[in-house]
């Protein structure tokens, strides 16, 4: 049987599968004793005949039987019918609870999230019209008997608007084949408040929780499950202290909801789609608050209430419309983009890959060393900063963890791959604010690449570059003293030089190493300590989605990983020069832009 006949065997009978075992289980539906469909399997298996498993879940289980026993052993052969009924029952319900617990785990692989971010303009009207006309009807008078329909408007308001997103959702479930899984457990729901705010655990994970409680979504489930509307298979610990993952519950639509999803789906014959409010963060658009103490600030939930710039609302709504459909955009030519990572290159990524691959959510494996890309390891979504929409906006992909050596690795289309990088991005832009070029090394400093070993270079490089982006990123000298101080140990350890990160155990050893680099780069020092960085990751981000997008008219594939564009091999001098055009006519007008190939570094 198949995984589409299993589930649809499941539809049809609920959560048990018809794996019911009552006294009279020696008679199968065609009539025939377990010893006589035993038998008819041995003389198939003489004729050169392989039995048939294909019909119901008894076949299958006698078929099991049949193969685990020797029906022409001394002792089988001496026992009566009665006598071997009862030995093969036996066998038979061992048979059926290991199958029974094999088909539970593949029930529980099988599931879709409960998402409340779908909008009721999503909602198809079938689906609103029997709400409002039925099954809202029946909740309301269950829930509120004897009160008349003018008390708690609001809260019946919002069970009408919660009860629509979940049938929704369960016609999403049913049209991916999946069953819903819905989380039950009560601090899930709870929004802990501090200062009037809800708490970073909460921002930006379950959009749309602000106005549905735990109460609300469990009244409605129990009250489908007790209607007689939706199966339920409830959820478990794996052990007793609850401390341990396990199972979140799923429901899965029968009776009269599961034959009007039926007639939705073959009118329809799609998905209902989430994440289409503007007003909302979503995995698209994310916008987040500024630092607390050098940690990254929560995500605004509702990005046009609380967002500071653009001022005016109907100017925030316009922005997040225009940006949301361009990430959209550049994520439907990334579907259609063949994408290989081939021979990762470091440890860490051979284990990421290796997960990934495992969870069969990211990545798949085509032969050894050799993974193809699933559309949501590509997906971008765009991050902005300082509760503003002129500040960072950074595209983001799963893909970017990887290393840049892993990275080179890829094959776009079946073609080896090669990086652009802007060449010191944020200084050559400080530079052309002022209406100044920048020439020469902007890290070469406190070694000497004629006289020095290559790894003490190396080391030395990686530090300048580090420091001086936190100097650039720092709202203030005394975080970027103590940040620079964390990166100069961090990159110390991860190049094993474990003794002289001992060493360094003083801020004011920090604090020397930024002012020797800010003695270097004395024209633009008014810029250091400024919180300057997140304003020129919005115009690095305006570069390379534009850049994007003209490649994509020239039907060019590409991925962005910030400052760098990986394009295929054949295309590399198109897209340089499309870089340099759009940096020249649009970013920094009249100023130039340094691009280098990675593969010549």
């Amino acid at each position: 049987m198949n995984e589409l006949d299993f589930f649809e065997s499941s539809l049809n009978s609920g959560f048990d599968y018809g794996h019911e075992l009552d006294e009279d289980f020696i008679v199968l539906d065609d009539q025939l004793s377990i010893l006589e469909k035993l038998r008819i399997y041995k003389a198939e298996v003489s004729q050169g005949l392989e039995p048939d498993d294909s019909g119901n879940i008894n076949d299958q289980i006698l078929l099991d039987i049949y193969k685990d026993i020797d029906l022409d052993h001394e002792y089988m052969k001496e026992l009566d019918d009665d006598k071997y009924n009862e030995i093969i029952k036996k066998i038979y319900k061992d048979k059926l609870i290991e199958f029974d617990k094999k088909s539970k785990e593949e029930e529980f692989k099988r599931a879709l999230f409960l998402d409340f971010r779908i909008t009721e303009d999503r909602i198809f009207e079938d689906i609103k019209i029997a709400v409002a006309e039925k099954y809202f009807i029946e909740l309301d008078q269950d829930l509120y008997k004897g009160e008349p329909s003018n008390k708690k408007i609001d809260t019946r308001r919002q069970y009408k608007k919660l009860l629509n997103i979940i049938v929704a959702n369960l016609y999403n479930a049913y049209y991916k084949r999946l069953l819903l899984l819905v989380n039950r457990n009560k601090s899930y729901y709870v929004r802990k408040k501090k200062n009037g705010e809800v708490s970073e655990k909460y921002f930006g994970k379950r959009e749309n929780l602000e106005v549905f409680s735990y109460t609300m979504v469990t009244r409605i489930f129990d009250w489908m499950v007790k209607k007689q509307y939706v199966d339920v298979r409830k959820g478990f610990y794996r052990s007793k202290n609850k401390q341990n993952t396990g199972e979140l519950t799923r429901y899965l639509p029968k009776g009269d909801l599961l034959l009007f999803i039926q007639v939705v789906i073959n009118k329809f014959y799609k998905e209902i789609e989430p994440e289409y409010s503007v007003e909302n963060s979503d995995n698209i658009l994310k916008v987040r608050r500024p630092k607390v103490k050098g940690k990254k600030g929560p995500i605004i939930f509702d990005i046009v209430k609380d967002a500071k710039f653009p001022s005016k609302r109907n100017d925030r709504l316009k922005f997040l419309e225009k940006h949301k459909n361009i990430i959209k955009i550049l994520n439907s030519h990334l579907d259609k983009t063949r994408i290989v990572i081939c021979n990762p290159v470091t440890f860490y990524d051979k284990i990421k890959i290796g997960k990934l691959v495992e969870s069969r959510r990211y990545l798949f494996k085509l032969k050894k060393n050799e993974y193809v890309m699933h559309d949501n390891f590509k997906h971008y979504c765009r991050i902005f900063n300082d509760s503003r929409l002129d500040r960072g906006g950074r595209i983001y992909a799963p893909f970017q963890q990887l290393s840049s050596k892993t990275r080179m690795n890829f094959l776009i289309n079946d073609e080896k791959v090669e990086g652009i990088d802007i060449a010191s991005s944020h200084i050559r832009m400080l530079h052309h604010i002022l209406n100044i070029e920048f020439e020469g090394d902007a890290y070469e400093l406190m070694y000497s690449p004629d006289k020095d070993s290559k790894m003490r270079c190396k080391i030395i490089r990686a530090i300048n570059k580090k420091v001086l982006q936190t100097i650039i990123n720092a709202n203030t000298r005394e975080s970027a003293k103590k940040s620079s101080f964390q990166s100069v140990k961090k990159i110390l350890k991860k190049y094993d030089r474990y003794d002289i990160a001992k060493d360094f155990n003083k801020h004011g050893l920090a604090e020397i190493w930024m002012e020797r680099i800010i003695e270097k780069h004395q024209k633009i020092k008014k810029f250091f300590h400024s919180g300057m960085g997140v304003k020129l990751q919005y115009k690095e981000s305006v570069l390379m989605i534009k850049c994007i997008l003209e490649l994509m008219k020239l039907d060019i594939p590409c991925l962005c990983v910030h400052d760098e564009l990986i394009v295929p091999y054949s295309k590399r001098d198109i897209a340089r020069e499309k870089m340099e055009e759009i940096y020249w006519n649009d970013i920094f007008p009249k100023k130039k832009l340094i691009l280098e190939f990675k593969s010549e570094d």
